[in-house]
């Protein structure tokens, strides 16, 4: 069953999916305590985040089972934002890059499509081989 965003109620999550989830949230905590070591003094925020990294690596290999629940709303969080964030990447992709591109080419009178030669019997493009090999039939794809 799925809700009105798409995602699914009843996810099920595997013991190697909690354990990888697990890992990837204790590397993340190490990194953002080291980049505070880098740029701040801010010990106990630091001490907090390595002891929480530790805390996930030892309960991702111990009992990975225990990561389930927040590996599953990790992966409805995921899916929500994939929901919202692709259509605006690729609205983004469209207007700043190809829409530009397209009216640029039409200003420089580049036809692609061929659509300036309207009175045409066919729009067949013969091409033009001076023989055939048997090499051009092989590997054809």
């Amino acid at each position: 069953m799925s809700n009105a965003l798409g995602l699914e109620k009843n996810t099920k999550t595997s013991s190697a999916s909690d354990r990888s989830f697990g890992v990837m949230f204790g590397c993340i905590f190490i990194i953002v305590a080291v980049l505070l070591r880098i740029r701040d003094k801010r010990e106990t925020l630091q001490l907090c985040l390595l002891l929480m990294s530790c805390l996930t690596f030892l309960v991702s290999f111990a009992r990975p089972r225990l990561l389930s629940t927040p590996n599953k709303l990790w992966m409805k969080f995921s899916l929500l934002l994939a929901r919202f964030v692709s259509p605006i990447i690729l609205g983004v992709l469209f207007y700043v890059l190809i829409s530009p591109l397209a009216l640029a080419m039409r200003l420089f009178g580049r036809d692609e499509l061929h659509l300036k030669t309207k009175h045409v019997v066919t729009n067949w493009q013969s091409r033009k081989i001076s023989g055939y090999s048997l090499d051009s039939f092989k590997n054809q794809y």
